[in-house]
């Protein structure tokens, strides 16, 4: 073995790797998170949600821009390469599209009203029957949002209130909820960031997924919130 495979191989022993992820700010004491992810993201998709370009402000989309501007003009990418990746603008069509959808309901106040109107609906019901049927709603209604915190900036202050005003615990309230925060994102293509470019690998149809995609919401939903409701009373969280 030459000596510059000796040194090349000392140096992939040594690091492992070539390429690591950093954070861009300091993420160490609690409150940096709390800033950074839940409750703080909030904040910066509630400015999105009111006014799309501040998205350039909060979030990394200029960096986005900026890169593919410096590629095409250095010609590591041409125009022919980016018209030809389907992939890529099958997640622009789909994500675009619902989220100017899920938008413009929120703006005209559809979201609110929606929200609004089915809780009025479930006064006078059982704790536990409002209890699931605000979570199946608050669930399937992500067939309107192509963004999860969107989704929950927009409807998930009305729901626990009436929840809790029915009898359902408090606790149970938020768990639940906090729950189909998540399971909902798998519900459709374009239900969260990551879904339109799997979609847009061409590996599975649109009708397979929504199919799919249906009966694991089922599934998982009798598993967190069926059976998870019993255990969290067994471990006293409720």
């Amino acid at each position: 073995m030459d000596e510059t495979s000796k040194k090349a191989l000392e140096l992939h022993k040594k690091y492992q790797g070539k390429i690591a992820v950093y954070c861009k700010m300091p993420v160490n004491p609690p409150d940096d998170l709390t800033l950074a992810y839940t409750p703080g993201v909030a904040a910066a998709c509630r400015e999105v949600l009111k006014d799309p370009l501040t998205a350039y402000d909060y979030t990394s989309k200029g960096n986005m821009v900026a890169g593919i501007i410096i590629m095409v003009a250095t010609n590591i990418l041409t125009w022919q390469d980016i018209l030809s990746d389907t992939g890529a603008w099958d997640a622009m069509i789909w994500m675009g599209g619902v989220v100017a959808l899920a938008s413009l309901l929120n703006n005209s106040g559809f979201i609110a009203w929606f929200a609004q109107s089915i809780t009025s609906q479930l006064t006078g019901i059982s704790w536990q029957i409002a209890f699931v049927l605000l979570l199946l709603v608050y669930l399937y209604s992500h067939y309107a949002f192509a963004s999860l915190s969107a989704h929950v900036t927009a409807m998930y202050a009305a729901f626990p209130a009436v929840m809790i005003a029915a009898g359902t615990p408090a606790y149970l309230a938020a768990f639940g909820l906090a729950a189909c925060s998540t399971l909902f994102a798998a519900l459709t293509n374009y239900a969260s960031g990551p879904a339109p470019l799997f979609f847009g690998a061409g590996y599975i149809s649109q009708k397979n997924w929504l199919t799919i995609g249906f009966i694991c919401s089922l599934i998982n939903f009798i598993i967190w919130i069926g059976l998870g409701s019993f255990y969290w009373k067994i471990i006293r969280l409720w």
